[in-house]
């Protein structure tokens, strides 16, 4: 996609108690959400992340963390506190996302269970059997 038709692309606000009002780096930084679409979105914070530097961002909803990889395109000083920088930095995500507010979270993904009482074998060369108890090879 071309910077015209990235630029004209639709984007939003997200609102206050949106999950996706925050999204936070995999340092930790959470940063906030200043507008979004499904190509990327503009954030606000105190981290500065650096001009074609490749990044994932984590969508925390439904008690689960999404990646969202995406690269900074641009980054600069938009606030300045006697100890507190914020920064305004704009990032394109790979992926197309679909940003509308109402967007369905995915459902975290099953888990297969293991049966209590099965174990890692005690030592090399042995494998559980069928009835759970280890046998040696």
């Amino acid at each position: 996609m071309t910077t015209v038709e990235r630029r004209r692309a639709l984007r939003r606000r997200p609102a206050s108690d949106e999950a996706l009002a925050t999204l936070r780096l995999r340092t930790g930084h959470v940063l906030t959400v200043i507008n979004i679409g499904d190509l990327g979105c503009l954030l606000c914070g105190g981290a500065r992340l650096q001009p074609g530097a490749r990044i994932e961002l984590q969508l925390l909803a439904s008690g689960q963390r999404l990646p969202i990889p995406g690269t900074v395109l641009r980054c600069n000083v938009s606030r300045l506190q006697a100890d507190l920088i914020w920064f305004e930095s704009a990032v394109r995500f790979d992926a197309l996302i679909d940003t509308r507010k109402g967007y369905p979270v995915p459902e975290p993904a099953s888990v297969a269970r293991i049966p209590q009482g099965t174990s890692y074998p005690p030592s090399f060369g042995s494998s559980p059997r069928r009835d759970g108890k280890v046998s040696a090879e």
